[in-house]
């Protein structure tokens, strides 16, 4: 592996299915991809393990480090070696923004094993989440994105004690973490009640809106 110079920036990504378990969304599995350099997970469930699902993730990430850290450059990207990040318009991708992939050895998991760890933990957490909060396996998706939020906010010895969040933006992220079974009064919207009606409905939080806010809850289970 090449030294990563000053500004460099690693991607490693790794999916993870099919999770076996009917979402609502027709999710059937994820990928996880950890920025090395601020040790920061970004976890997408996916319907389908694709090279183009698996590209648009990567482009997506790319999007958001750009935005939020202008002054690093992706430079490489760490995956197996499976056929999804294997050649084709992912391998074109790669060339035309100058990314070098490393693929690691056959059956050698660990030469990928800070993502695979990640996974690992992403999963673990998300199952107590569910089974603390009472809400079938069919929450997976949403219970491993709140896990990945969570964990981008909690501090890493290799961090000096700082969270990913604070390695990447410099300073310490808010404090608005809530259980995942946290009970909230979603708002319902005018249009589909009338003037009598009650103004919320009593539900559970289940994750994170893109600017932090606790937006994202359920008002009654699915079967």
């Amino acid at each position: 592996m090449r030294a990563l110079k000053k500004n460099q920036v690693l991607l490693a990504i790794d999916y993870v299915g099919p999770m076996q378990v009917a979402v609502r969304e027709g999710f059937t599995g994820m990928a996880n991809i950890v920025v090395e350099l601020f040790h920061l997970e970004m976890t997408f469930p996916l319907r389908e393990k694709s090279f183009r699902a698996q590209m648009n993730v990567e482009k997506d990430c790319i999007a958001k480090l750009k935005a939020y850290a202008p002054g690093y450059r992706i430079t490489f990207l760490k995956s197996d070696n499976a056929a999804e990040y294997v050649g084709g318009e992912l391998e074109a991708f790669c060339d035309k923004n100058k990314i070098v992939q490393q693929l690691s050895a056959p059956y050698y998991l660990q030469q990928n094993g800070k993502v695979e760890r990640g996974n690992h933990d992403i999963v673990e957490m998300a199952r107590s989440m569910m089974l603390d909060a009472n809400l079938p396996t069919s929450y997976w998706a949403d219970a491993v994105v709140c896990a990945a939020y969570a964990r981008n906010r909690c501090p890493k010895k290799v961090l000096d004690g700082k969270t990913p969040m604070e390695a990447l933006f410099g300073t310490p992220p808010d404090s608005q973490l809530r259980g995942f079974d946290h009970k909230m009064q979603a708002l319902v919207p005018k249009e589909h009640k009338t003037k009598l009606d009650d103004k919320t409905r009593n539900g559970i939080f289940v994750g994170y809106a893109s600017g932090g806010a606790y937006t994202s809850c359920i008002t009654a289970l699915a079967k």
